[in-house]
């Protein structure tokens, strides 16, 4: 592919992108559903606007690096939560850390018990046991363990959705009603789309959801590292 129909393709795509979340954040909007979460409904309308015209998912990837790249810079923005909270982090630390230790731990066995029980092999246990963390942290567990990277990534996804759409629900019926408590556990269970619902919710439930993400992340790590040794 020439320059000049690479570039066009980057600002096809990057328009094909902005043009679905627009859409698939007005139908969230006006439905008030969390069954039309956008980012669900953007998957969903961005792959049938692929087959639609034939283009493979793959060459939608490959020529929409500038997306990637602005996707990327804009996990800074969490940051910026984390710094406005920092006072009421740390006062919460100790509470912060045991409970995203149990959330890690949670997050593994339920998924590799439920494998291991239905005979699911070694590889498939190390595919699915990193499904609560962010996508670059779940990819590199999955290939250091011999897992199915693909279907790891399509885990995850499907993970942050689910938790996303289910969580606000999940905490109502339990009446847990604690800024932090709330961005823990969506951002410990559903990593990076379920703490953009947290920043839905109040920027404190969204800080609380974007430290989770980091020390999910490391927990994790750790606790596959070791569960990976036992299935050795």
């Amino acid at each position: 592919m020439i320059i000049e129909n690479r570039i066009l393709a980057e600002i096809a795509f990057a328009s094909l992108t902005v043009l679905a979340y627009i859409l698939s954040n007005f139908i969230y909007k006006k439905s008030k559903s969390l069954i039309f979460h956008p980012v669900f409904t953007s998957l969903i309308t961005i792959l049938l606007m692929l087959k639609l015209v034939n283009i493979s998912p793959n060459e939608y990837v490959d020529n929409n690096k500038a997306m990637r790249f602005l996707l990327d810079i804009s996990v800074v923005a969490l940051g910026y939560l984390l710094y406005e909270h920092y006072d009421l982090l740390k006062q919460n630390l100790k509470a912060i850390l045991f409970s995203q230790f149990i959330g890690s731990v949670v997050g593994i066995l339920s998924v590799t018990l439920i494998a291991y029980l239905l005979g699911a092999d070694n590889r498939m246990i190390a595919t699915l046991a990193p499904k609560s963390v962010t996508t670059p942290i779940a990819v590199g567990l999955s290939a250091d363990n011999g897992g199915f990277v693909p279907i790891t990534v399509s885990i995850v996804i499907l993970c942050g959705i689910f938790g996303a759409i289910s969580g606000p629900f999940i905490l109502k019926w339990f009446k847990i009603t604690h800024p932090l408590s709330k961005g823990i556990a969506l951002g410990s269970s559903s990593h990076g789309i379920g703490t953009s619902k947290a920043v839905e919710m109040g920027l404190k439930e969204g800080a609380a959801g974007g430290v989770s993400i980091a020390i999910t992340g490391v927990f994790t790590s750790i606790l596959i590292k070791i569960l990976s040794f036992f299935l050795s």
